[in-house]
């Protein structure tokens, strides 16, 4: 019986740690994907144009507003530092 009490808890414990992780990460808004796109036109990428080395276009505008606004990358690509949230960088 302590076992199950003690496993039960265990879960509990645990799901409430996902829950409150999950609740940390919030989805960007509307404005903050706009003005990301914004951003990205600005260092020379443009979405409307179909072109065959697409990923890499994306790729260099991404370094562009990323060395603009001071964020360094790691290898993998992900952002070290982001800049304040809320401001468009023009």
């Amino acid at each position: 019986m302590k076992q199950t009490l003690f496993r039960t808890g265990v879960a509990l414990m645990m799901t409430c740690g996902f829950a409150l992780q999950a609740q940390a990460q919030e989805a960007p808004t509307r404005a903050q994907r706009v003005a990301e796109l914004a951003n990205l036109e600005q260092a020379g990428y443009n979405p409307t144009e179909s072109s065959p080395a697409y990923p890499s276009d994306l790729s260099a505008a991404e370094q562009k507003v990323a060395a603009r606004n001071g964020v360094t990358r790691v290898a993998d690509g992900a952002p070290v530092g982001t800049p304040p949230s809320g401001t468009v960088q023009r």
